[in-house]
């Protein structure tokens, strides 16, 4: 093996060249690629993902960023915390996805308000709480990454909500 600084020839083992002091990096492990996507992330790039294998057991690391500050401002608006009652009920959910936007709805009987109901949104997900005086509604919904609640309303006892891509 040669050093990459000043191409003297250096046994593998070793960390640092003797003739000129350069510090030997071992490439293509996995710690190499953990340092290449947290510095591409702290250099403004989104996120990553990273693909390595162990003895031949595969597994991926996904890593996201945090969302703007104003769209965590908008978010906080809407995460109260509804107690549930014990009586839990696993809404009907039906959705439908047309070409730009998922319209969801969500059947809530006795729920006349919104503000009966919360929708907190993750990142791949939404979890909807909502109470009554004898029921609570408690649902977990699969989104695609990067959607977003564009509106919702309550109209006859049915939550409808559109998403759309950010």
């Amino acid at each position: 093996m040669a050093c990459s600084n000043c191409g003297a020839k250096i046994a593998r083992e070793w960390l640092f060249c003797p003739f000129c002091g350069f510090e030997i990096r071992k490439s293509g492990g996995l710690l190499d690629s953990i340092d290449k996507v947290v510095r591409s992330v702290m250099k403004g790039i989104s996120g990553g993902v990273l693909s390595d294998s162990i003895d031949g057991n595969k597994f991926t690391i996904k890593i996201d960023t945090f969302p703007s500050e104003e769209a965590s401002s908008k978010r906080v608006q809407d995460e109260r915390v509804i107690k549930l009652p014990e009586n839990l009920v696993e809404p009907e959910v039906i959705s439908k996805r047309f070409s730009d936007f998922i319209e969801v709805n969500i059947n809530l009987p006795g729920v006349k308000s919104l503000s009966e109901i919360n929708v907190k949104v993750l990142s791949e997900s939404l979890e909807l709480r909502a109470a009554t005086k004898d029921n609570g509604y408690f649902k977990i919904i699969k989104i695609p990454f990067g959607y977003r609640i564009i509106n919702k309303s309550l109209r006859d006892e049915s939550l409808m909500m559109r998403l759309g891509a950010k």
